[in-house]
């Protein structure tokens, strides 16, 4: 039976390269030897979380954002308020370019505030998890 399952031979997957005469393949690469490796390598793999490690990060990112917000709208006050004194074309043009960046540094809070939130989400389901595991376990 092939690797495919069906009981017929696979298609040949071979990548003719830009081979050397010293090579004794000629430039033949076979994807799926590296793709072996890979599954081996990963079943080697372990991944540790410390959750609450990362939920901290969540609200110390949360807390950044909320502080950039702030200071977002500082610099529009401050924007707003040089009309006082300083009048003209200059001024206009600069007000219409922090206009321009305004909904980018928005959007970068909202950025910051939305990756939080992941980092937070995950936190809760390692331990979710991580519980559900060890409840399991006491079940055996």
């Amino acid at each position: 039976m092939g690797r495919d399952g069906t009981g017929g031979p696979l298609p040949r997957l071979v990548q003719r390269g830009t081979g050397t005469k010293n090579n004794g393949d000629a430039g033949t690469r076979r994807p799926w030897r590296s793709f072996d490796r890979l599954l081996k390598e990963r079943k080697k793999m372990k991944i540790t979380v410390n959750y609450e490690q990362l939920y901290q990060s969540g609200n110390a990112l949360h807390a950044q954002a909320g502080e950039y917000e702030q200071l977002i709208e500082r610099i529009n006050r401050l924007m707003l308020s040089t009309s006082d004194v300083w009048q003209g074309s200059d001024n206009d043009a600069f007000i219409q370019q922090v206009e321009i960046l305004w909904p980018q540094l928005m959007r970068m809070v909202y950025v910051i505030e939305s990756y939080a939130n992941v980092l937070k989400t995950c936190s809760q389901a390692y331990e979710q998890l991580q519980q559900n595991r060890l409840a399991q376990a006491r079940n055996l």
